[in-house]
């Protein structure tokens, strides 16, 4: 997985994503995805936003597109991947 343009605040000066995928092998890393997404191991906003965020979107954009404040969707991104490390 590689995620690119990535929005720079606060929240992902250094990208925990990025810095996640780094430390994991692909496969294990995709099948653990692809596992918490048939699951109920992420909630249905968490699915849809780290899916929206690994396919590019950035924390602003689906903010925009969801009508929230940024902050609520780096809460929600960070939560999902805390999930998904505890997965593998």
């Amino acid at each position: 997985i590689s995620i690119h343009e990535l929005e720079e605040t606060s929240f992902c000066a250094v990208n925990p994503i990025d810095d996640f995928i780094e430390q994991q092998t692909e496969y294990d890393l995709l099948a653990a995805v692809k596992q918490c997404l048939k699951t109920d191991v992420l909630t249905k906003t968490q699915k849809r936003r780290f899916m929206l965020y690994i396919q590019g979107h950035t924390v602003r954009q689906i903010a925009e597109l969801e009508k929230t404040h940024h902050k609520t969707i780096e809460e929600s991104i960070s939560a999902a991947i805390k999930k998904i490390k505890n997965f593998l």
